[in-house]
């Protein structure tokens, strides 16, 4: 699963020097969804976790993985491609484990990624019917959805990368409205660091917080998946890489703790825990405005639709690999003869979605 650069245009190869460093970073960033994860951890973070530490433990879950990044940047200079981390796992234990992981990987991803089809719909049905006053199922809406994603996907990668671009600015920039809002007011009760002493890092159900703090790192490896059609990948990968780490720490361990001095440290986990769904919002309308909970509620939706973009197009280049190598029917290893974009995996992903997507009879309406 390395990059094969001996194909013919449209034939097996996708477009080289397509994206450089940004357009990567928005697909890894996109698929942690950010703004998802502020609004809806916070509630288990500090009210499940039963502690303040929120900030602190996203900042020990950002060191670790920022550690393991050295190694897995390293490597990117020399392998990497469509087939992410399972070229790794081939080039060290052999094919057959390599293909074990990839089919692994899909297997997870298309997981994960049914959950999240489910989730916008759920968002979008109550959000369109009273901001708009329509009313569609929410099935519908996650097949709309399904069919952005997977036209955006049938097309050249940059498309898509300035899509996400877009979506992705418009949700940190809402949530870092809101943080800095927090700290120029001064908070509930002033400043203070009590979220990162490790006394509460690792004080309630610390676990808990840490499981929740990794996982909203989810899909930070995926930029070895656009290897093939980095600019200079030697170089542009491995800044990727450390640059999406380091922003999905930054972000989160600063939101975390602006929330927490929002609420303040007395009274952030009796708020997390009574009112979890409106946390943020509250937290928006208090220190910016009713108008800003409008436009989050909005940009969450936006934020989901990313994080679903993101993982489509890594699903396709996982299957256009497997289909390059034989691993899959080899027609999933064809690319668009002008796009040069895994078009066939990524009808196939969008099919394969849409066939797990129940009817109106089967939803019970």
């Amino acid at each position: 699963m390395t990059r094969d650069t001996g194909n013919e245009a449209g034939q097996g190869h996708l477009r080289h020097d397509a994206i450089g460093v940004p357009g990567i970073v928005f697909f890894v960033v996109a698929a942690a969804a950010p703004l998802t994860v502020v609004v809806g951890v916070p509630g288990i973070a500090f009210g499940l976790g039963e502690n303040i530490g929120a900030a602190g433990a996203y900042l020990l879950a950002g060191l670790v993985l920022l550690l393991f990044s050295v190694g897995y940047a390293t490597m990117s200079r020399f392998i990497s491609g469509p087939g992410g981390f399972a070229v790794y796992v081939a080039r060290a234990f052999g094919a057959k484990a390599g293909a074990g992981a990839a089919f692994l990987a899909i297997l997870s991803y298309n997981g994960f990624l049914l959950g999240v089809y489910g989730f916008f719909g759920f968002l979008a049905e109550p959000l369109f019917a009273s901001k708009l006053g329509i009313h569609l199922d929410w099935w519908v809406w996650s097949l709309i959805a399904l069919s952005a994603a997977g036209i955006l996907g049938y097309r050249d990668v940059d498309l898509s990368a300035k899509v996400l671009g877009v979506l992705l600015i418009a949700e940190v920039i809402i949530v870092l409205i809101t943080d800095f809002g927090i700290i120029f007011s001064g908070g509930d009760s002033g400043f203070n660091l009590e979220a990162f002493a490790p006394s509460n890092v690792f004080a309630g159900s610390a676990g808990v917080v840490l499981l929740f703090a990794f996982a909203s790192f989810v899909g930070f490896e995926a930029t070895t998946l656009y290897g093939e059609e980095a600019k200079d990948r030697r170089r542009t990968i491995p800044i990727a890489t450390y640059v999406a780490v380091l922003a999905i720490t930054a972000f989160y361990v600063f939101t975390f703790w602006a929330m927490g001095l929002g609420y303040g440290n007395a009274n952030v986990m009796t708020e997390a825990t009574n009112n979890p769904g409106n946390f943020v919002f509250d937290l928006a309308g208090r220190y910016v405005g009713s108008g800003a909970s409008d436009v989050m509620n909005w940009l969450v939706l936006s934020s989901v639709f990313a994080a679903i973009l993101a993982f489509h197009n890594a699903l396709s280049r996982y299957m256009f690999a497997m289909g390059r190598n034989g691993l899959l029917p080899r027609g999933l290893g064809r690319a668009h003869g002008d796009h040069q974009s895994p078009h066939v995996a990524s009808v196939v992903q969008s099919a394969i979605a849409a066939a797990y997507m129940p009817s109106s009879s089967a939803s019970g309406r």
